[in-house]
Protein backbone atom coordinates (compact mmCIF):
# COMPACT_ATOMS: atom_id res chain seq x y z
CA UNK A 1 0.00 0.00 0.00
CA UNK A 2 1.20 3.39 -1.10
CA UNK A 3 1.32 6.29 1.61
CA UNK A 4 -0.08 9.52 0.21
CA UNK A 5 1.13 13.01 1.54
CA UNK A 6 -0.41 15.78 0.07
CA UNK A 7 1.07 19.17 0.86
CA UNK A 8 -0.82 22.75 1.13
CA UNK A 9 0.42 26.29 1.61
CA UNK A 10 -2.58 27.92 4.29
CA UNK A 11 -2.79 32.00 3.61
CA UNK A 12 -5.09 33.88 6.17
CA UNK A 13 -5.41 37.35 5.57
CA UNK A 14 -7.78 39.93 7.43
CA UNK A 15 -9.36 41.87 4.22
CA UNK A 16 -12.05 43.81 6.34
CA UNK A 17 -12.07 47.26 5.50
CA UNK A 18 -12.46 48.19 9.25
CA UNK A 19 -9.80 48.23 11.35
CA UNK A 20 -11.55 49.20 14.65
CA UNK A 21 -11.43 44.24 15.61
CA UNK A 22 -9.18 42.55 15.17
CA UNK A 23 -9.47 39.10 13.02
CA UNK A 24 -8.17 36.54 16.12
CA UNK A 25 -7.48 33.30 14.58
CA UNK A 26 -6.65 29.65 15.87
CA UNK A 27 -5.36 26.84 13.96
CA UNK A 28 -5.05 23.32 15.69
CA UNK A 29 -5.23 19.61 14.65
CA UNK A 30 -5.60 16.83 17.05
CA UNK A 31 -1.51 16.79 17.32
CA UNK A 32 -0.91 20.50 16.54
CA UNK A 33 -2.01 23.91 17.77
CA UNK A 34 -0.48 26.86 16.04
CA UNK A 35 -1.54 29.21 18.33
CA UNK A 36 -3.85 32.38 18.45
CA UNK A 37 -3.18 35.05 15.53
CA UNK A 38 -4.61 38.31 16.17
CA UNK A 39 -4.80 39.96 12.36
CA UNK A 40 -5.40 43.68 12.02
CA UNK A 41 -6.50 45.13 8.56
CA UNK A 42 -4.24 43.60 5.50
CA UNK A 43 -2.15 41.27 7.94
CA UNK A 44 -1.77 37.87 7.41
CA UNK A 45 -1.02 34.40 8.53
CA UNK A 46 0.41 31.65 6.68
CA UNK A 47 1.35 27.74 7.81
CA UNK A 48 2.32 25.11 5.61
CA UNK A 49 0.66 21.74 6.26
CA UNK A 50 1.35 18.03 5.46
CA UNK A 51 -1.73 15.98 5.50
CA UNK A 52 -1.00 11.66 6.14
CA UNK A 53 -4.11 10.18 5.83
CA UNK A 54 -7.21 11.06 8.23
CA UNK A 55 -5.33 14.55 9.61
CA UNK A 56 -8.39 16.63 10.51
CA UNK A 57 -7.51 20.71 11.25
CA UNK A 58 -10.00 23.14 12.74
CA UNK A 59 -9.42 27.62 12.66
CA UNK A 60 -11.45 28.64 15.41
CA UNK A 61 -12.42 32.58 13.84
CA UNK A 62 -13.31 35.15 16.18
CA UNK A 63 -14.28 39.22 15.38
CA UNK A 64 -15.64 41.59 17.49
CA UNK A 65 -18.87 39.36 18.99
CA UNK A 66 -19.03 37.13 15.76
CA UNK A 67 -17.32 33.49 16.34
CA UNK A 68 -16.75 30.32 14.21
CA UNK A 69 -15.14 27.07 14.03
CA UNK A 70 -14.59 25.35 10.76
CA UNK A 71 -12.87 22.40 10.15
CA UNK A 72 -10.68 23.34 6.90
CA UNK A 73 -8.60 19.56 6.44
Amino acid sequence: MRLIILKFKVHTIKGFLSNKKPLIINCYSRDDDLREHTLWMNNSFKFHLCLIRFTHFWVFFQWDSHYKRMEVF
